[in-house]
């Protein structure tokens, strides 16, 4: 299954849980290098008015497998010749290794540098690929550890007139149920804004959020929402009642 067959698994409207005047919809968007991440978009709608959306990036264990099974993979995929720049500037390799590695980095600025002979190709290759994954080890059981299985909120955002009616955790669990039909555990992001870790401090409060350092890349602890929420779907659909109240109630949309 590659990044295009997971973004036709972003689809439905969530129409059983919501009540009349909500509606949801997922829908996978298209990356100029999909790579192994994938993103669904939730969006929600009252009675077709645009409220707000959720954006979430993932990377599916089976897509991973197939894109970054090792660490070489790793480097041409995503850190590609700067992190082999900096494990040769960082190491003492041999001069064969110098020669070659001046050739790909200034051939195609300099044509006059003469290209390295057969011989000390095949005396630096191995100390080479050696450097490399040497520099890699430490960023790809990171990077693993990360995204592998893992979906992290890639962007929220709730329209100015329907600020504050916790429409914001609704996204977030919309999102989170989503993410667990597709066996990915949802993480909030590390970087957020003070309405985002706001709407997290409270989810928490309500005993939906659980903390890990399991899936960290530096051992600190990652929030996300909690699976057995979703034992059934009250919850989903009692927020949800909720949030249309509070629409209704703020006078936005006639009902």
């Amino acid at each position: 299954m590659d990044a295009s067959e997971y973004a036709s698994q972003a689809t439905g409207d969530f129409g059983e849980l919501l009540p009349a005047g909500l509606t949801c919809v997922v829908r996978g968007l298209p990356k100029e290098s999909n790579r192994c991440f994938v993103v669904h978009e939730v969006s929600l709608f009252c009675r077709e008015v645009p409220v707000g959306y959720i954006k979430i990036e993932f990377s599916p264990r089976k897509l991973w497998d197939k894109t970054l099974p090792t660490i070489m993979h790793f480097a041409a995929e995503l850190e590609g010749y700067c992190g082999l720049r900096e494990a040769i500037g960082e190491r003492d390799v041999c001069e064969q290794v110098r020669i070659l590695d001046g050739y790909l980095n200034f051939y195609s600025f300099n044509n006059a540098i003469p290209s390295p002979t057969v011989e000390q190709c095949n005396a630096a290759l191995p100390e080479l690929l050696a450097t490399l994954k040497w520099k890699m080890q430490a960023r790809y059981e990171g990077f693993r550890t990360w995204w592998r299985g893992c979906g992290n909120v890639a962007y929220v955002s709730v329209e100015k007139d329907f600020q504050g009616l916790g429409i914001s955790r609704l996204l977030y669990l919309l999102a989170a149920r989503h993410s667990a039909s597709l066996g990915i555990r949802f993480f909030a992001s590390t970087v957020q804004t003070e309405s985002a870790n706001g709407a997290w401090v409270s989810m928490t409060k309500r005993g939906w959020v659980s903390t890990t350092s399991k899936f960290s890349k530096d051992a600190k602890q990652r929030r996300f929402i909690k699976k057995t929420i979703f034992a059934d779907d009250s919850l989903v659909a009692r927020v949800a009642d909720d949030v249309l109240a509070a629409i209704y109630k703020a006078t936005l949309l006639v009902v």
